[in-house]
């Protein structure tokens, strides 16, 4: 997605200079040194080009470095004068600049001062050879600048380290942010800790991507850009990058963002959007904060606060932030209340883990906001989908085709299995908590409200006595159990009397310490380390576990549980664990064991665990846990059915409790779902359809057993009915071609689809199921919808593969819809611009032709001219692509100097010419004469009419005849039949030739009403017809004919000129020529006279016709 792209030599050449510098400069400042002297020849190509535009204008402009100090000045020196022009000269000019505030030029050249210092003090070897590399590289062209910066990005992955991360956000973040704030042409953005302007030159690139008929004079991508940054060195990269990313006049600042006071004027002077990664885990003193609303100890809240501060109304805000601002309490919790009651939170995009390595693993988030407004809901979006992870240390990566799923996926409000939507009371309930994750996975409380009739459902708090396990430190726990040592008998004064001995510190009995890697298969029989002998005495025997306690993981895996037994009991769990000591006259140990293992319940607990990089579930959200309380024995029945079948808790029970026997319905759906993938993002190809096929026949059969069924008692009798009426459009899906057809026949079952669900009322397991159902199979259609939607094939070609040299042509270009699927508001755009076209509605395999009229280069070889597509497919999503087309560009053509037309085939009777006042008879030529007149108009080039005899040639001319048929030219008809012939042979002498084409010149130039002037130097007056041939045999003399001629085509020119008009010469038969050539009576020249003439005087132009021979002449 980055528009920059490296040229491989010139990294290569610039890794080979560096190593000159690799004893001279740590590595980490090699790009700031690089950075400034990039800015210095860049400073001096703007300074130059502001002096030309000065001069023009015929203005003053006094540069901000003296002559002597600009880069074309001293890239030369020699390397002795080098480093003393960079350590004594140069660098104190730069510092002098800083009383410069009104020029940002010479503010930005005072804040590069110290980097340039340090290029005085390289070896001079080491500076000539590093500028003589810069010397070398084009610069000139808004393309060239761009390359260079691509060259230096690639330095910069090479040298900056782990301690230079905080400056720099890995590409694939950098582009999806500018793709989610989507600036335009115009756009006011700020980067409040801008770094090396990663964030700040991939919104230019977005705008060149977009925008690409509203460049700036320089290329540059007319954005408006700010930023601030406190590191110096940062500072003086990313303004370099800046500059050579085509931003001209960068309004950037040297400090600290947070210290910056809100615009007073936000509707005037807010900026349209603020991109910016601020750094993570800051800590800062609450001194001088007093203008945050609310004070956060970590720079990640004031950054947003900032951010809003800087925005005009409405004006959007895309921020990475560390996941744990999103849901932690205090201070963070109070900005995020206030963002939602005061602004617009739009949406928040988790980030997968390891997005931001090798710098750090911490999980990060990107939010939207807005100014001012009402938040309604908040998108989540889980993002991990998109991205590829990385290997090793390498960072998660996203492809640009992902990046633009993903922005639309935000920016739509349709739910999806990675998007969702929030509402304000969801939020209330959770704190406030803007993690993007799934709360509405469970469906634990919608099945317990149904068994609510049924059965008690309790808090967890009121059946179970909920302990905490404990903390001991390392030192304290053993790997094997303690040695038990017995005391050494001490003599006695009086041994009858001590026959009864008190329990002393060796008699304390070893205790286990059970941990979560203890608890396996549903149980915790034993403990893997434990307590040394000083730990065990200090232990509260209501620490000790018990036969029947159930352990709970609370801390990294959240809800593996085991029953305690055997020997586990009476040691102490470890800090990871809940103990839940169920009250046994109501809760069954093994029953409570089998509900947390369940779907639902597992799903619940995921929910409400807390945490960045680790997660963490509270007491306070298990005192609350919802579990039903069904008769003891009923407990032990569905225990025993998970332990010996693995049966889910609530499905069996819900069965036990609400049917009395096996619901067929709920039995087709287990065994339906069985010819299904569990997830539809599993599929590879979501266009083959035959599962759902299958599906759509398989499911009449228990549709006709429902409805004969009299007791018509199950739940889901309706669902199925309009079930199988839903999907009834399926069979025999794989047998229709991808097409208009099969679009809709999908779309018609998705929304049948979707009226079923309402059909289904309960939330019991067999109801969950039927959900779950419909679902996967809307959602397969969906994307099957999609993937037919998405696959467009636009197919340009041309008719013609070579061009002339330097000449005008008009080729055909043929679109071909190749796609299944029409295309909407297709527009046809070529650079260089040959030519557009469009069309509201180009169907499935079908063609348009655009036309195109363009100037070949002046020099042979080949020559490409890209095509540029847009489209909108029929849901109207926009869609585009570029089509290059190669070319050869060759002399033969130019040679010649014509333009070639075949006219095709006849659509004539024969017969004699049709003249104009016949148009009634004449048709089928309109595209062409128009293609003629074009031609003629816009390049003035001999144009070459080939047919067979009678193929309608002869009409063409005459429809081109006179003053009014080509705009400005006088078209004069000449036909080579009319000529006189040779008494010597076949043809027509080279004389006759002349003569007959200056006579019809002649009598053409009598229609204009006024004086005409004849080859032998007199004036025919209006009106009077005779003479011309007799002055014509007279003035164009046999010894010099092509001569006689071109005197007098110059001084019809001359007359013709008074009437603002040029002379079309129309030679009909013209390959008669090549008989006389033939049989020596006619001079081979004469065609390259006429070529002379078209090529020599720019108002004088000629069209030939003849048979396929013609182009031999």
């Amino acid at each position: 997605m980055n528009m920059v792209q490296p040229i491989p030599d010139s990294v290569n050449g610039l890794w080979a200079q560096l190593d000159h510098l690799r004893d001279e400069l740590p590595a980490h400042d090699v790009p700031v040194t690089l950075a400034a002297l990039l800015y210095l020849r860049w400073t001096d190509f703007q300074e130059a080009e502001q002096e030309a535009i000065a001069a023009f204008d015929e203005a003053d402009y006094e540069p901000v470095l003296p002559a002597a100090l600009h880069w074309r000045s001293w890239y030369d020196l020699s390397l002795h004068d080098l480093p003393e022009l960079f350590a004594n000269r140069l660098a104190p000019a730069l510092e002098r600049l800083n009383n410069s505030r009104h020029n940002s030029l010479a503010t930005h050249l005072h804040r590069i001062a110290s980097a340039v210092k340090d290029l005085g003090r390289l070896s001079p070897h080491a500076l000539e050879a590093l500028i003589h590399w810069l010397a070398e590289q084009p610069f000139e062209t808004p393309s060239d600048r761009r390359a260079l910066l691509g060259v230096f990005d690639a330095l910069l992955d090479r040298v900056l380290d782990k301690s230079f991360s905080e400056f720099r956000t890995p590409a694939a973040i950098v582009n999806l942010l500018a793709e989610l704030a989507a600036p335009a042409p115009g756009d006011r953005v700020y980067d409040p800790c801008f770094g090396t302007a990663g964030l700040l030159t991939a919104a230019c690139d977005h705008v060149l991507r977009k925008g690409k008929d509203r460049f700036t004079r320089n290329g540059g991508p007319g954005l408006m850009v700010s930023g601030v940054e406190r590191n110096p060195n940062a500072f003086v990269i990313g303004l370099t990058r800046l500059a050579l990313a085509g931003v001209d006049d960068p309004q950037l600042e040297l400090g600290n963002s947070l210290e910056r006071t809100p615009p007073n004027n936000p509707q005037q002077d807010g900026f349209d959007i603020v991109l910016a990664n601020p750094p993570w885990g800051m800590r800062v003193q609450p001194a001088g904060l007093d203008h945050f609303p609310v004070r956060t100890t970590d720079t990640t809240g004031l950054f947003i606060q900032h951010a809003l501060t800087q925005l005009r109304p409405e004006g959007l805000a895309v921020l990475v932030v560390p996941e744990g601002f999103l849901f932690r309490g205090g201070p963070e919790r109070k900005l995020r209340r206030m963002l939602v009651e005061q602004h617009t939170v739009e949406a928040v995009v988790s980030l997968p883990a390891g997005a931001f390595l090798p710098h750090t693993g911490i999980k990060a988030s990107v939010l939207l906001l807005r100014r001012g407004g009402l938040t309604k809901h908040i998108r989540m979006v889980d993002a991990e989908f998109y991205f590829e992870k990385g290997k090793g240390r390498k960072p998660a990566t996203i492809q640009p085709e992902q990046i633009q799923k993903l922005a639309k996926e935000v920016r739509t409000s349709t739910p999806s299995k990675n998007c969702w939507n929030v509402d304000i009371e969801s939020l209330v309930k959770v704190g406030w908590d803007f993690t993007p994750k799934r709360r509405d996975r469970s469906g634990l409380l919608g099945i317990l409200d149904s068994l609510r009739s049924e059965v008690d459902v309790l808090a967890l708090k009121e059946c179970c006595k909920i302990l905490s396990g404990r903390t001991f430190p390392r030192d304290q726990l053993l790997d094997e159990p303690p040695p038990r040592p017995t005391a050494q008998e001490q003599a006695r004064l009086f041994p009858e009397t001590n026959t009864v001995r008190q329990r002393t510190f060796f008699d304390a009995p070893s205790i286990p310490y059970v941990r979560i890697k203890d608890v396996q298969r549903g149980q915790a029989s034993r403990g893997s380390s434990w307590l040394s002998p000083d730990a065990a005495a200090s232990v509260d025997a209501r620490w000790k576990l018990n036969a029947g306690d159930v352990l709970l993981s609370k801390s990294g895996t959240i809800g593996k549980a085991g029953v305690v037994r055997n020997g586990a009991v009476g040691a102490v769990a470890a800090s990871g664990l809940f103990v839940l000591r169920p009250d046994q006259n109501r809760l069954d140990p093994h029953f409570l064991l089998a509900y947390f293992d369940s779907s639902e319940c597992r799903a619940w607990l995921d929910d409400k665990a807390r945490g960045a990089t680790i997660r963490h579930l509270s007491k306070r959200i298990l005192n609350e846990m919802p579990v039903p309380l069904p008769p003891l024995q009923i407990q032990q029945r569905v225990a025993t059915q998970h332990r010996e079948h693995g049966v889910d808790v609530l499905a069996f029970l819900a069965q036990l409790l609400t049917q009395g026997e096996d619901d067929p319905i709920a039995q087709w759906i287990d065994k339906a779902a069985m010819g299904l993938p569990l997830d539809v993002d599993a599929v590879d190809d979501p266009l083959d359809l035959d599962p759902l096929d299958r599906l759509a026949s398989n499911v009449h059969e228990i549709r006709n057993r429902v409805a004969h069924d009299s007791r018509g008692d199950s739940a889901l009798a309706a669902w199925i009915l309009a079930f199988n009426e839903a999907v009834s459009g399926l069979r025999g899906v794989r047998a229709i071609p991808q097409g208009p057809g099969l679009l809709s026949v999908l779309q018609e079952s998705i929304r049948a689809l979707k009226a079923t669900m309402p059909l289904i009322k309960g939330h019991l397991p067999n109801e969950a199921k039927a959900r779950s159902l419909t679902r996967l199979v809307s959602t397969w259609l969906d994307r099957a919808c999609s993937a037919l939607l998405g696959k467009v094939k636009v197919v340009v070609s041309t008719n013609a593969a070579t061009l002339p040299v330097g000449e005008m042509v008009e080729i055909s270009l043929s679109v071909h819809n190749q796609g299944p699927l029409p295309l909407r508001n297709l527009n046809i755009s070529t650079s260089p611009d040959w030519g557009q076209g469009e069309t509201d509605y180009l169907a499935e395999d079908a063609k348009m032709a655009v036309e195109l009229v363009g100037t070949g280069p002046k020099k042979a070889g080949t020559f490409t001219l890209s095509v540029e597509w847009s489209a909108n497919t029929l849901d109207g999503q926009p869609i585009d692509g570029v089509r290059e087309i190669a070319f050869n560009v060759v002399d033969t053509i130019s040679d010649t100097g014509v333009i070639d037309l075949d006219i095709g085939g006849s659509p004539y009777v024969c017969g004699d010419p049709v003249r104009p006042e016949r148009n009634d008879v004449f048709f089928g030529r309109e595209e062409l004469l128009e293609q003629i007149r074009r031609q003629v108009v816009q390049s003035g080039n001999v144009v070459l009419l080939e047919g067979n005899r009678r193929s309608g040639k002869s009409s063409i001319l005459w429809h081109l005849e006179g003053t009014n048929a080509v705009p400005g030219w006088l078209g004069v008809y000449c036909s080579l039949q009319g000529a006189e012939g040779s008494k010597d042979g076949v043809g027509v002498p080279t004389v006759e030739v002349f003569r007959e084409m200056a006579k019809s010149i002649a009598k053409s130039m009598q229609t204009l009403d006024d004086k005409t002037p004849l080859p032998d130097g007199t004036v025919l007056p209006p009106g009077k017809k005779l003479g011309i041939a007799k002055a014509c045999r007279n003035g164009i003399g046999e010894t010099s004919s092509f001569s006689d001629f071109r005197d007098y085509v110059e001084v019809a020119l001359e007359s013709l000129a008074k009437h603002d008009l040029g002379l079309l010469l129309m030679l009909d038969e013209f390959d008669k020529l090549q008989e006389g050539i033939d049989s020596g009576v006619t001079s081979p020249q004469v065609p390259e006279n006429i070529r002379f003439l078209v090529q020599t005087y720019t108002r004088f132009c000629a069209i030939l016709t003849g048979s396929r021979r013609l182009k031999r002449l």
